[in-house]
């Protein structure tokens, strides 16, 4: 129904691909709740792209893992990848943040911060997305410059392109 209406593809901010990182970031779905939707987008002729969040609370190596094996599993159209989460006031992540010593509790939180698992650490959890997406054609990391060149983007749009960039990539 939705392809007959005109969608051309689903976008799920499904953020990780580990049972333990859902849990962390309050996902109220499973893992296979994850692979029936992607099936479902594969046999209604619909591309789909997962958009992940690395490096929250209780990521760890392992984690990392599951994540890059489950994706590397369901094989969707694209994935997005974001390292870090983005810290906001008064959330339970900046509480967390804040007891971890990763901001100071009064920080003018205006211009971004943000949050990397001390368990992963910022480098570590760079360098392994990076590896991981640069060796699979249907991952895009903007932070990293992975497939997301600005001018190519902007070429697209200026030529017109209907439907999602991330297909196109």
């Amino acid at each position: 129904a939705m392809r007959r209406a005109g969608c051309r593809g689903v976008e799920f901010g499904t953020d990780a691909g580990s049972p333990r990182m859902l849990a962390s970031l309050g996902k109220p779905f499973s893992l296979d709740d994850v692979r029936r939707a992607s099936d479902a987008c594969r046999e209604a002729g619909l591309p789909d792209a997962h958009y992940l969040i690395f490096g929250g609370p209780g990521e760890t190596p392992e984690t990392l893992s599951e994540t890059f094996a489950f994706f590397d599993r369901i094989r969707p159209r694209a994935v997005l990848a974001l390292p870090g989460v983005r810290i906001y006031p008064g959330t339970p992540l900046h509480r967390i943040a804040v007891e971890e010593g990763a901001v100071a509790r009064e920080a003018d939180l205006l211009a971004p911060a943000f949050y990397v698992s001390p368990s992963v650490g910022a480098e570590n959890l760079l360098e392994r997305v990076e590896r991981h997406a640069k060796a699979r054609s249907n991952w895009v990391v903007p932070g990293l410059g992975i497939r997301s060149d600005p001018a190519i983007l902007s070429a697209l749009r200026r030529k017109g392109h209907r439907g999602p960039l991330w297909d196109m990539l």
